[in-house]
């Protein structure tokens, strides 16, 4: 898969398996399963995500899934 925000270069397995341990992470706090958090992302967020995760495993996770929280909560969104 090709990043978003930058075409020329790759989504790795690391990028990968961030969001996957941000999917988790968010579901636990939520006290949801999985699949309502990446249905509540939607394909495109989770596109951008997996293109910013080279930069985004920098933060602390628990204040990367409180921002997810907060921001979806402040949009109206469910998650």
């Amino acid at each position: 898969m090709r990043n978003v925000f930058f075409p020329d270069e790759e989504v790795t397995a690391n990028d990968l398996y961030f969001v996957c341990y941000m999917v988790e992470y968010i579901a636990r706090r939520l006290k949801q399963p999985n699949r309502y958090v990446v249905n509540a992302m939607g394909k495109r967020s989770l596109q951008e995500k997996l293109s910013l995760a080279g930069v985004l495993h920098c933060e602390n996770p628990e204040a990367a899934a409180r921002t997810a929280i907060s921001r979806r909560h402040q949009a109206g969104y469910a998650l």
